[in-house]
């Protein structure tokens, strides 16, 4: 978790590519249907956020973060609305908040999902702290 500056907990809102500047000269623009990008998309507007690390609030909008950051590269990661994620990223070229196929993203099936997997990582946590081993 050091080598990254945000980790959060959010769900994808809706995805926001055609408004981005520069989608409509990507190959992706051209190669897939138009409806593609309401579901599926590199630039997600996320919700119900919960910050675990970083200075992410001064990036809320309306309590909502439209990720980016990317170059409309191959190593950009795709989101899906309805998605839920623990998201771990740094701030990219255009001071957004970025995050590549590289990074490790753990998508949930539910919030409750979600809450099981924070409580076991708490735990974890406490006892790294406390000398006990976890293996």
């Amino acid at each position: 978790m050091a080598r990254y500056e945000f980790v959060f907990y959010a769900q994808v809102d809706s995805i926001m590519d055609s408004e981005i500047e520069g989608f409509g000269s990507t190959i992706y623009y051209y190669n897939l249907d138009s409806a593609y990008f309401t579901q599926t998309g590199y630039h997600p507007k996320l919700k119900d956020i919960e910050i675990i690390k970083g200075k992410l609030k001064e990036q809320l909008v309306d309590g909502t973060l439209v990720m980016g950051g990317n170059s409309w590269s191959m190593c950009s990661r795709t989101f899906k609305v309805g998605e839920r994620l623990l998201i771990f990223g740094n701030r990219g070229g255009n001071e957004r908040i970025s995050t590549t196929i590289c990074d490790p993203i753990w998508v949930f099936q539910s919030h409750e999902e979600y809450l099981l997997k924070k409580e076991e990582m708490q735990k974890a946590t406490q006892r790294k702290f406390l000398g006990i081993s976890l293996g």
